[in-house]
């Protein structure tokens, strides 16, 4: 079913959607891909992309120790360029079964001014999303409510 899974991060607390997709591969047996988009625009002419490149490397490091421990399946990539079309491109050149993205679930004039790099791939693809909130506020009300 889900041989493929793809985990795009750019490593801002997403272990709630790192959790469901080691979830899913471990259930599949599949293999879970982790990607670190480093964006061009970020790129600044006095720092070289290189300079991004250990953020980067430890952001799928540590999908990787989390997934390993659970004895999943891992490949891991850093890429630079517009994380949509990275993203997209990734999706396309793995064969990638479903994609499982944290996303800040913004809504209103935020949602509008921003947009949403989660929106956008599920939007521009016919590979399934799961878009796993990662909204400090809305995990902490329900861990209250627990």
């Amino acid at each position: 079913m889900y041989d493929r899974i793809l985990f795009p991060t750019d490593g801002n607390s997403q272990a709630n959607a790192l959790e469901h997709a080691i979830n899913i591969t471990e259930l599949s047996g599949g293999i879970l891909h982790t990607l670190s988009v480093i964006d061009g625009e970020t790129v600044e002419e006095d720092n070289s992309p290189d300079s991004f490149e250990p953020t980067g490397t430890q952001i799928v490091e540590d999908a990787e120790t989390v997934a390993a421990e659970r004895d999943v399946k891992v490949s891991g990539a850093i890429e630079q360029g517009n994380p949509d079309e990275v993203i997209l491109q990734y999706i396309t050149d793995h064969d990638i079964d479903l994609v499982v993205m944290g996303t800040h679930g913004r809504s209103g004039v935020d949602r509008l001014v921003e947009g949403s790099i989660t929106e956008r791939i599920m939007r521009a693809n016919d590979v399934p999303v799961l878009a796993v909130s990662i909204d400090d506020d809305q995990s902490s009300s329900r861990e209250r409510s627990t």
